[in-house]
C-alpha cells in the first residue's frame, strides 16, 4: 500500500483483485462502490460491506483492505456536524441549472425538479438555495415538494415591491437564531425582513419549516413550484439547489412533556415571560412541539417567541390572528402541522401566516412562523422561556398554561464508545483509539504499520516469518 500526495493506492491482497486509485476530486454522490473526495475538513471511512460513509478523525493517510472487503480512506470537503443521535450526518448538494422563465402575464405557475440519489435513508436537515430574478417578489408564492409528497411553503407574498431579493437566498431553518420579541422587523425571517430593493435577503427562515421533511427518505424527485399571482411583472429562475443532510436510518425517539400552568397576565404594550425548566433528558433535541392556552381580545397585537436554554429564539407568531379573540387558545404548534398546501392558494390553514381565522375559534394545529427545527441538536435541559409581547394598546389577555414537548433521539451503542451502531465502523471497541495513527480503530485494525508508508499487513508478516523459519530449518 502506497500513499502519495492526494492519492491513495491500495491492493486487495486477500482476494487478489488488483489495485485501485482514489484521486482527490470534488465530492459527489456516485454509486456505492465509487466514492471520492477532495482535500478538506474531514476524513471519510468508506465501508463497502455495509454501504456507508463514516467520518473519522484527521490524520489517517492510507487505505486498508481486509479479505476482499474494501475500507477506503479519502479526504472529504463536506458540511459535517455531529447531531444528537450518535451518528454524523452526511451532506450532499444537488442542483438544477436549467433556467425557467416566469412570464409577466396570465399569472403563471412554473415548476423545476431535482432528483436526489444515493443519499442516506433518513433526512436530517435540508437547505434550499434559489437564484431567482423577478421585478416584484411580493407577487411570488413558492413551495417545495418532497418525493413523499410533503409540501413546504418557502414564501407567499413577501418582499414588498422589491426586485431580485431571492436571487441567491439560502432558505435554512437555522437562519435566524436571534430576534427577541417584541420587534418591528426580524431580518432572518422571510415574513418579517426589512428587504432592500435589488439586495438579496439571505439567509432566511422559510414561511413554513423545512423541518417538516425530517425523517423522510430524500431519494427521488423534489419539485420547486413558483406561482406568480399578478400579471404585470416577470422573472427567471436561473438555478436552484438542495443541500441534503442524512443519517443512515431512523434513530430511537424519546418524548418528554413539561408544563407551566400558572396564569400570566398579558398587558398592553409590554412583554411578559413564562418559563419551563426541562430536566433529566439524556440526549440531544430532535423535535419540539408547544401547546398554548391563552386568551386575548386582539391576537393581531401579539408577537410570541420561544427561547431555548442555549439562547436560540424561535418566533411562533408575529401579529397574526387579525382582530379576533382567543384563536391560540389550545393551539398545537408543530413543524409538521401542514403537510399539504400547494400554490397557488388564497389561504393555507396549517400556516399561522395564512390561516383563515374565525373569531373565538382555536386555530390548530399550526406551523410556527419560524421553525422549531432550529433547536435540533441542542441540549434540551435548562430554562425554556415563552415570551409574549403586546405591541398595541387597547386589548389585554392571559396565558393560562403552556406545554413543551421535547423529543430526543439516539442510536443503540452496543460497545459504548459513543458512536451509534449504524455508523460504527468498529463495533468491537472504542473508535477513538488508534495507536498506529492510520485512521482505523485499533480493535478493528488488521494492519500493523498502516500510515507509515510501508503498507505491511500483519497476516503477511506472520506468513512471511513462518516461511522464513521453515527455510532456515531446511538449510541447517
Amino acid at each position: 500500500m502506497v500513499g502519495s500526495g492526494n492519492f491513495c493506492r491500495f491492493t486487495v491482497f486477500a482476494s487478489m483483485v488488483g489495485s485501485r486509485t482514489i484521486p482527490a476530486q470534488p465530492y459527489q454522490r456516485r454509486s456505492r462502490t465509487e466514492q471520492s473526495c477532495n482535500a478538506g475538513e474531514s476524513r471519510m471511512y468508506w465501508n463497502e460491506k455495509i454501504g456507508g460513509r463514516k467520518c473519522i478523525r484527521q490524520g489517517a493517510v492510507c487505505v486498508a483492505v481486509v479479505t476482499g472487503v474494501v475500507f477506503g480512506l479519502a479526504v472529504a470537503s463536506l458540511a459535517v456536524t455531529p447531531p444528537g443521535p450518535g451518528c454524523t450526518e452526511i451532506t450532499a448538494t444537488f442542483t438544477n441549472s436549467t433556467p425557467v422563465v416566469i412570464s409577466g402575464g396570465d399569472e403563471p405557475v412554473v415548476t423545476s425538479t431535482i432528483t436526489v440519489s444515493a443519499a442516506g435513508a433518513y433526512l436530517w436537515d435540508l437547505d434550499v438555495t434559489t437564484n431567482l430574478t423577478h421585478s416584484n417578489c411580493t407577487d411570488l408564492d413558492i413551495t417545495l415538494m418532497s418525493p413523499a409528497g410533503t409540501i413546504v411553503t418557502l414564501t407567499t407574498d413577501n418582499g414588498g415591491g422589491n426586485d431580485n431579493i431571492f436571487n441567491g437566498t439560502i432558505w435554512d431553518d437555522d437562519a435566524n437564531p436571534g430576534g427577541i420579541v417584541p420587534y418591528d422587523d426580524n431580518d432572518g425571517m422571510v415574513t418579517d425582513s426589512s428587504f432592500v430593493d435589488g439586495t438579496t435577503g439571505t439567509p432566511l427562515t422559510p414561511e413554513e419549516p423545512l423541518g417538516a421533511f425530517i425523517g423522510e427518505d430524500p431519494n427521488g424527485v423534489w419539485t420547486l413550484t413558483i406561482s406568480d399571482d399578478e400579471n404585470s411583472n416577470g422573472g427567471v429562475l436561473d438555478n436552484w439547489n438542495l443541500a441534503v443532510s442524512t443519517l443512515p436510518s431512523a434513530p430511537t425517539d424519546t418524548v418528554a412533556s413539561f408544563e407551566n400552568a400558572a396564569d400570566l397576565n398579558i398587558l398592553d404594550e409590554s412583554a411578559v415571560n413564562s418559563q419551563i425548566h426541562a430536566l433529566g433528558l439524556s440526549n440531544r433535541i430532535c423535535k419540539v412541539r408547544v401547546v398554548t392556552h391563552m386568551k386575548h381580545t386582539f391576537f393581531g397585537d401579539l408577537v410570541i417567541g420561544l427561547t431555548s436554554p442555549s439562547g436560540t429564539i424561535v418566533t411562533l407568531s408575529s401579529e397574526n390572528g387579525e382582530g379576533l379573540d382567543n384563536v391560540f387558545d389550545g393551539t398545537q404548534w408543530d413543524d409538521d402541522a401542514n403537510p399539504a398546501g400547494q400554490v397557488p392558494y388564497d389561504n393555507n390553514d396549517g400556516l399561522v401566516t395564512d390561516h383563515l381565522y374565525v373569531d373565538l375559534t382555536t386555530a390548530t394545529p399550526l406551523c410556527p412562523e419560524e421553525p422549531f427545527a432550529a433547536f435540533i441538536g441542542e441540549d434540551p435541559n435548562g430554562i425554556w422561556t415563552l415570551t409574549i409581547g403586546d405591541v398595541a394598546a387597547g386589548d389585554i389577555g392571559v396565558l393560562e398554561d403552556w406545554t413543551l414537548e421535547i423529543t430526543t433521539c439516539t442510536y443503540p451503542d452496543a460497545d459504548g464508545d459513543g458512536v451509534g451502531d449504524p455508523c460504527d465502523e468498529c463495533a468491537e471497541g472504542d473508535d477513538s483509539l488508534d495507536g498506529d495513527g492510520d485512521g482505523i480503530p485499533d480493535a478493528c485494525d488488521p494492519f500493523s504499520f498502516c500510515g507509515t508508508g510501508t503498507g505491511i499487513m500483519l497476516p503477511f508478516m506472520v506468513l512471511s516469518f513462518g516461511m522464513m523459519r521453515r527455510s532456515i530449518r531446511r538449510r541447517f
